[in-house]
């Protein structure tokens, strides 16, 4: 994604998606000459009440959108799972497939993409929209240097952005969250087994422990409570065993994934923090990883 790609070329509209487990979000761009993006239009959708890709862009026009599919000069859309040849994903959170080789005809699109959602998320953190994030601990970010993005939502996403000697970016997915996650005491091996008898995986992914799906399952085994995970989230108190250990979780992960992508992050002395700091924040919100 390097500026000079785009040098000769005036995209008129912008149909931008990000198509997760539980969400698929919507915006409608503007752009002209000086390549400066508008915001039309955003609209959320419940990614569980569809039963296609088509069927959601054909919510679009029924739900009077700015931008219909058919009407987007450029759409991308990013999505929850691997992309193969930009054209296909099957991801693990959603019970359809999406293939713009069949989709583009039959909704009518014209320049069309699809990337991975953390992919997007990378590219966003160099963006203005980062003015508007909450700074968790002091320090000083080095725009030369890699960036790790890592998110827990539905599933569990990661990506890292790298910077390229000539300018500009690029970023790199990682499908984390199908790793097996690090269990480190006695008590988090009772907590192995728990998931193991649960799931009925062979073993226990990381996208299993730090996920919604992961919140619900750490509070029944820490609370004997079966709640679905806004209700968790909803219960959440400083003081709360099931934050804790859902913090330390994502803290491990962070830690694991900074010594690859983001070698400047101090991840034994700050990621338990951050993700603490970020459960207590979040409280429940959607998105990350689907």
């Amino acid at each position: 994604m390097h500026p000079a790609k785009l040098k000769g070329t005036i995209m008129k509209t912008i149909l931008a998606a990000d198509i997760g487990g539980t969400n698929s979000r919507f915006a409608a761009f503007r752009t002209g000459e000086d390549r400066q993006l508008e915001l039309i239009r955003s609209l959320w959708l419940n990614t569980a009440e569809f039963d296609s890709m088509k069927a959601m862009l054909d919510q679009l026009e029924k739900e009077n959108f700015d931008l219909p599919a058919s009407a987007a000069d450029v759409s991308v859309m990013a999505v929850a799972g691997p992309i193969i040849d930009k054209i296909y994903s099957n991801p693990p959170n959603i019970d359809w497939d999406i293939d713009l080789s069949e989709l583009a005809g039959a909704v009518g699109l014209k320049k069309c993409a699809l990337i991975n959602d953390f992919v997007a998320q990378a590219f966003a953190c160099r963006t203005p929209v980062m003015d508007a994030a909450r700074r968790i601990l002091p320090g000083t970010v080095d725009p030369a240097a890699p960036l790790a993005v890592i998110g827990a939502g539905t599933g569990l996403g990661q990506a890292t952005l790298i910077p390229l000697e000539k300018g500009g970016y690029t970023a790199l997915a990682a499908e984390g969250g199908q790793a097996s996650f690090p269990f480190e005491s006695a008590a988090e091996v009772k907590y192995m087994h728990y998931l193991l008898q649960d799931t009925g995986e062979p073993y226990v992914r990381a996208e299993t422990v730090v996920s919604g799906g992961g919140l619900s399952r750490l509070h029944h085994f820490l609370t004997g409570e079966r709640l679905e995970p806004a209700e968790v989230a909803g219960r959440l108190t400083d003081e709360s065993g099931t934050l804790r250990w859902m913090a330390r979780f994502l803290g491990r992960l962070s830690r694991n994934y900074a010594p690859v992508s983001y070698t400047h992050l101090r991840a034994h002395e700050t990621g338990r923090h951050i993700s603490y700091a970020v459960f207590c924040l979040k409280k429940g919100g959607g998105g990350g990883g689907g």
